[in-house]
């Protein structure tokens, strides 16, 4: 069972300030994907850590009233984005290892869209 916390410099926090920095990263990298492939990876692999390692927390309960139903629900829910954004992480890597750069990019591309779906959800900015 995720543990909710609300203090600062959780893994939860450390590992999603991981993410949005090998995002950022990555952008430039992608530019040359031959002469940059073992760091994407690299940074790849790095997020798919933080990911894990967050796995155990989830946000705070939101404000907003919530009965204990709901509240199990969205943690559930945020379950199944974190499960998600990892999988898409190991399709770029996958894609990666295979020296298939359009694949990794599109992918990028839409882990971007991934994020700002979570974000708006479940207010981790």
């Amino acid at each position: 069972q995720a543990t909710p916390v609300d203090h600062e410099h959780t893994k939860l926090q450390l590992g999603m300030k991981n993410l949005q920095r090998g995002m950022k990263a990555m952008r430039p990298m992608l530019r040359d994907f031959e002469g940059n492939q073992a760091t994407i990876i690299t940074t790849l692999e790095s997020m798919e850590s933080s990911l894990v390692e967050g796995f155990a927390e989830t946000p705070p309960r939101p404000e907003k009233e919530m009965t204990d139903s709901e509240w199990a629900q969205y943690q559930v829910m945020y379950k199944q984005k974190l499960h998600s954004t990892l999988g898409a992480l190991l399709e770029m890597e996958l894609a990666a290892h295979k020296g298939d750069g359009e694949t990794v990019i599109t992918k990028y591309r839409e882990l971007g869209r991934h994020k700002k779906d979570g974000h708006g959800t479940f207010k981790l900015d």
